[in-house]
């Protein structure tokens, strides 16, 4: 199920097997709900999924969809490259080169706080 969440409406539902974990189905979802959306005049631009929809495949696809993807990584997540050490005190990373790599909020974050 899709839901506007600014106008609380369905904009979408489908039911699938039970042969596939939930993140292998979100692109199919998107690639049938965003032309019907277009075909309406209305401009989607962020994505929020629980962490079942967590993958890699599925932040590239959403990137080269032009969504914004708001989806928590799941709890095996670990963050950061091996080669990347984090400093705690700090709360950024170092990249093996000793340049520091920090977080940058998302411009969804930033709207979702005001």
């Amino acid at each position: 199920m899709v839901v506007d969440t600014s106008h609380h409406v369905i904009s979408h539902i489908g039911a699938s097997y039970a042969d596939l974990k939930d993140n292998q189905y979100l692109q199919d979802v998107v690639r049938k709900l965003k032309p019907r959306l277009k075909t309406q005049g209305l401009y989607w631009e962020n994505l929020l999924a629980d962490t079942s929809y967590s993958s890699g495949e599925n932040y590239a696809f959403l990137e080269r969809e032009k969504l914004t993807g708001c989806i928590p990584a799941h709890g095996t997540y670990k963050g950061g490259a091996e080669s990347f050490k984090y400093d705690q005190d700090n709360d950024h990373w170092i990249c093996p080169e000793g340049k520091i790599a920090r977080y940058r909020k998302l411009q969804i974050e930033r709207e979702l706080q005001s």
